[in-house]
């Protein structure tokens, strides 16, 4: 797992037009591989996905 940013998320989580086409390529190869494999969901990023929704949703994102 990779270490969180000062924004507290993870290096993985960073947005997409930060990243670079080979660091994009690699994720999504990890997810893919998570998601056939059936280890891409869990708890904590369901947890974390609804965070975000409920802050958009709510004006108040960081």
């Amino acid at each position: 797992m990779t270490e969180p940013s000062a924004k507290g998320h993870s290096s993985e989580d960073a947005p997409i037009e930060e990243e670079s086409a080979e660091t994009r390529t690699s994720r999504l190869r990890r997810i893919r591989k998570q998601i056939q494999d059936g280890t891409y969901d869990s708890d904590e990023r369901m947890d974390e996905a609804l965070r975000r929704m409920l802050a958009q949703m709510t004006g108040d994102e960081d």
